[in-house]
């Protein structure tokens, strides 16, 4: 964002020493998060697993090196008895016919950041040896610290860098950067496999990125062509990272749509030459990674209903069994009008866990692994194309099997309560977010040139994405799983931070200022701590309510 080209007034520390602050604290952090992965160990301590969301992403990154596919049978499944082994099987998968014309179970979880992860394990594998299932311990714990403690490391060191440029006095960067090492739920996720961080850090570095080089007055035509060079790298590199970041957060498209058109407004010659190509590049390995999975464009996310429809037919009594049965003749011959030829061996049968069980059933054809979806609405059956990837045997998202806060809030009056202010809540868990939120309105208000624009940025997004989860349906309304917080918008974490800044400066001028800083600091910190060895865990607020009846899911 533009930068304030006045030169910060002098302050009681050098920059050297605010420097070492910040590498302690980033130290600090990164011992801390590496310990804590060094013990890190699923419930049954066969895996450094701890939950169906990161067996996920494992399941792919083993099958792709081990396997040389996405498929991840061979994976979740006992080679022996073909068993579903439950260090490894996940919820978070899906099944649906594959490359090779057969159904196969896959993970749900977007692929482009797993297949990245696999590079490492291939080198693990190709320089030391270590292998799964027999060095899962060594191979899952070295990854988290060579991919997490980086991310984290990165993380506080960007933003002490954007501190040491927005923020003026000492106090107050020094609290924003100890904020980002201690006190965010950034730390607690960052001991399991997961999406929130890298989004967080790429965000982060679109602002870091663009930083040094946003309205950058150039005095002569030495330092205009130097800052032309800086400005075509930093663009594609933002456009990279802002795409990165929707890659693992979907509502960060409205960031990158943001992002996108500030800086067309700016820079209008980069956004279009350097900025864009960026974003082009990275929206290709999404969706390439995307079809190379799942021979579709769609993410598995997006295939969770009935494709389109095929045909209909008058519903007549053979054709609505009540258990396996032969397709009828007649079923055949409306389906075989429209191009869907059937085997001798395809059967229709109820449709298990479905919403209507008496009104809905299913075409299976072993041979040719067709699966189509039969309803009857009215007097007619429609046939429609399969398209449900989560509907399978066993599987958790069916009706009937979700359980606890997975049913969904019915009210969302209620589910905005809680992830506001409640048992989820972003204010209720880290309560330094409120300096945040006043912040961000002063910023919005009278903030200096860059500092604003943040203001502005932080407020919408914010809006935006919590808008766009409060209004999603009931099944979707679950506070993200058994989780410690609100996981879904963690990816702001950096832009809440800077917010802090005004109201970081106020407080510093006086005792209980600081006293009220330390006191927030610490109960965030406690939250952020409080599931520092298992993200996959419901929040302390949460755990006292249930314990107290408070709360019943």
């Amino acid at each position: 964002m533009e930068i304030e080209s006045e030169t910060p007034k002098p302050s009681g520390l050098s920059k050297r020493t605010r420097w070492v602050v910040y590498f302690l604290l980033a130290a600090t952090s990164a011992i801390g998060l590496t310990a804590r992965i060094g013990v890190v160990a699923s419930k049954s301590g066969k895996t450094p697993f701890l939950s169906a969301n990161d067996r996920s992403r494992w399941d792919t990154i083993r099958s792709l090196v081990d396997h040389g596919t996405y498929v991840i049978d061979d994976v979740i499944l006992d080679p022996q008895t073909r068993r579903f082994d439950k260090e490894w099987r996940s919820i978070d998968m899906v099944r649906h016919r594959g490359w090779d014309g057969r159904e196969h179970y896959y993970s749900s979880k977007p692929p482009l950041y797993p297949t990245l992860l696999a590079g490492e394990y291939w080198l693990l594998k190709q320089t030391l040896g270590w292998q799964f299932p027999d060095d899962v311990f060594l191979i899952g714990r070295v990854m988290l610290v060579l991919t997490n403690v980086t991310l984290m490391l990165l993380f506080v060191l960007m933003l002490a860098d954007l501190v040491e440029r927005f923020v003026v006095p000492d106090w107050s960067r020094i609290a924003i950067v100890a904020t980002a090492a201690w006190a965010t739920l950034l730390s607690a996720y960052s001991v399991s496999l997961n999406n929130h961080t890298p989004a967080a850090v790429a965000a982060l570095a679109c602002l870091w990125l663009l930083a040094p080089v946003v309205c950058r007055p150039n005095h002569d035509e030495t330092n205009q062509q130097s800052g032309q060079k800086g400005r075509a790298w930093r663009f594609f590199l933002t456009g990279l990272a802002a795409g990165f970041t929707v890659a693992n957060e979907l509502p960060a498209l409205s960031f990158l749509v943001l992002l996108g058109a500030w800086l067309l407004w700016k820079q209008p010659r980069w956004t279009l030459l350097a900025y864009t190509p960026g974003v082009l590049l990275m929206a290709i390995a999404f969706f390439g990674a995307n079809y190379a999975a799942h021979a579709s464009w769609r993410p598995p996310y997006a295939h969770r209903h009935d494709g389109p429809l095929l045909t209909t037919m008058p519903a007549r009594s053979g054709e609505l069994p009540s258990k396996l049965s032969p397709v009828s003749p007649a079923m055949r011959s409306a389906l075989g009008a429209v191009g869907v030829d059937l085997s001798a061996q395809a059967v229709i049968m109820p449709r298990a866990g479905a919403a209507e069980p008496k009104r809905q059933w299913v075409v299976w054809d072993r041979q040719g692994h067709d699966r189509l979806a039969v309803s009857l609405q009215g007097e007619q059956l429609e046939i429609h194309a399969w398209d449900n990837w989560y509907d399978y045997d066993s599987s958790y998202w069916r009706p009937g099997k979700k359980r606890g806060v997975d049913l969904g809030e019915p009210s969302r009056w209620v589910y905005a309560l809680h992830c506001i202010v409640g048992h989820h809540g972003l204010l209720s868990l880290t309560p330094l977010l409120l300096l945040s939120a006043i912040g961000c309105l002063m910023l919005c208000a009278g903030g200096g040139p860059g500092m604003k624009e943040i203001g502005w940025a932080t407020l919408i997004l914010t809006a935006v994405c919590l808008t766009f989860y409060i209004a999603r349906p009931i099944q979707d309304r679950n506070y993200g799983g058994v989780s410690c917080g609100l996981r879904w918008m963690l990816w702001l974490t950096p832009f809440w931070l800077l917010c802090m800044a005004p109201v970081c400066e106020r407080l510093q001028t006086s005792k209980g200022g600081r006293i009220l800083f330390v006191l927030l600091f610490a109960a965030s910190a406690f939250s952020a701590h409080y599931a520092c060895l298992n993200p996959w865990t419901h929040p302390w607020i949460f755990q006292l309510g249930s314990y107290f009846g408070w709360f019943q899911y």
